[in-house]
């Protein structure tokens, strides 16, 4: 028995909620109706985000722990694959007042973010003090080194592992002075 895939599939899309608005292309592709009662696995997902805006709180109904952010999320760019092993290309992300990716980004394991292997290859990442504190309140605690030193910080590079045990290789540069770096 050959089963041929199903699918939806939205061209030209603009999906608008009070505060986000998901532009361009999106079609989710499944073997069989009951695959979507395991879409993280059995989904595959294609998108083309063209000139698109996710506000925090519109993510904080699926990520809960987002609601604290606060930010409008710019995002240009593909992405394919399932919710579980997903990639990104020619992505531009902006967030905050000074945060933005340029690059293409493949995560392996979510949604469990502490065993999501992550392949990052980054044209050029930046970010704040104040914009990484508010997207990742863990840092604040951070009392050596003196993070708050950090006014800015510009990563060009590769990063390629899990979020506590990764490799890494790429120009670091902030306003205390650059880090060429190769380390694990």
């Amino acid at each position: 028995m050959t089963m041929t895939p199903q699918g939806m599939f939205f061209s030209n899309m603009e999906l608008q909620t009070n505060r986000s608005v998901i532009r361009d292309y999106y079609s989710m592709s499944y073997d069989d109706m009951d695959d979507l009662g395991d879409y993280i696995h059995k989904v595959k997902m294609s998108a083309v985000f063209r000139d698109s805006y996710i506000d925090s709180d519109d993510l904080a109904f699926f990520a809960p722990k987002l609601g604290s952010w606060k930010k409008t999320i710019s995002l240009n760019g593909k992405v394919r694959g399932t919710v579980d092993d997903i990639t990104g290309t020619d992505m531009r992300i902006q967030a905050g007042n000074g945060t933005l990716l340029y690059g293409n980004l493949s995560l392996t394991g979510l949604p469990d973010i502490n065993q999501t292997f992550i392949d990052l290859k980054a044209d050029d990442l930046r970010t704040t003090w104040v914009d990484a504190a508010s997207m990742v309140p863990a840092i604040q605690r951070i009392s050596s080194p003196d993070l708050r030193q950090l006014q800015y910080v510009q990563f060009r590079g590769n990063f390629t592992g899990f979020i506590r045990d990764f490799v890494t290789f790429g120009t670091l540069q902030t306003n205390l002075g650059t880090l060429t770096t190769d380390i694990n």
